[in-house]
């Protein structure tokens, strides 16, 4: 059933794994940053917005999120392979359900392995340095380009930090389901988590615009810094692309592996 796929999930030690991943690369950010001002009065230290956003904006956790993604539940569909559990599964349900069933699984662990630790981070950073208030705290500023100059202003920027978590959630979904596409074909767990790893940078640098002969917007484009509404449903248009070839990856693997059952 999809409810205990989901509970298998989020429940996971991979899940637990990945979130600690994630919210200690933020860490190995905002605290090296954080140790610079000691000394000074609170009030001239880093706001609560740059210790949060640091590690995402100019950290290499962006680098890492593929690999977080795939950790939590994607591989588990190769330890089913190794066992011959998804013949089972197959007699119980029929192809479609067990493709659906394992790719939302799979892609609600691996966004939440990313945006709960980042969430935690920020509220981390919120109890500990003054949240953002430039109006009150000057030396506060930060000139943000884009949609991002709007909503910082509001309520100490908890809207900045929940549409990061937003589409950091989305952009784990979609490693999520590019790793469990590759698990049917290549049941490799190194291989799973390298090849989305590779697509993702590959993708950042702009080899496959290149190659298209298009400018594509970067993977970052849902949370990233200059966010725009153009920006973000660009890189959403691809991100569907992408997530609708992986699922398609996936159920004809699967399918090819279930055609005897």
């Amino acid at each position: 059933m999809l409810s205990h796929e989901m509970k298998r999930a989020v429940f996971s030690w991979g899940m637990v794994l990945a979130s600690a991943i994630v919210f200690i690369c933020l860490l190995g950010f905002s605290i090296p940053t954080w140790q610079e001002s000691a000394g000074s009065a609170l009030e001239y230290r880093p706001s609560a917005l740059e210790q949060s956003l640091g590690g995402i904006f100019f950290g290499g956790v962006m680098l890492m999120l593929p690999f977080c993604a795939v950790l939590p539940f994607a591989l588990s569909q190769i330890d089913e392979i190794n066992t011959g559990f998804h013949l089972l599964r197959g007699i119980r349900q029929s192809v479609g359900q067990y493709v659906q069933h394992k790719s939302i699984a799979a892609m609600l662990a691996g966004g939440l392995s990313i945006a709960l630790p980042f969430l935690l981070h920020c509220c981390l950073w919120n109890i500990i340095a003054l949240p953002y208030q430039p109006s009150i705290y000057p030396d506060q500023e930060i000139g943000f380009y884009g949609l991002y100059g709007d909503w910082s202003g509001i309520l100490n920027a908890w809207p900045m930090y929940l549409w990061i978590a937003f589409g950091l959630l989305l952009s784990g979904a979609l490693w999520a389901l590019v790793g469990l596409s590759v698990t049917v074909w290549i049941p490799d767990k190194l291989v799973c988590i390298m090849i989305p790893i590779a697509i993702c940078y590959f993708w950042s640098y702009g080899l496959y615009g290149h190659i298209l002969g298009i400018t594509l917007p970067s993977p970052s484009g849902l949370y990233n810094d200059g966010l725009t509404w153009e920006r973000f449903f660009q890189t959403l248009g691809v991100s569907t692309v992408l997530g609708i070839i992986a699922y398609l990856v996936y159920y004809i693997g699967l399918k090819r592996r279930l055609r005897y059952v």
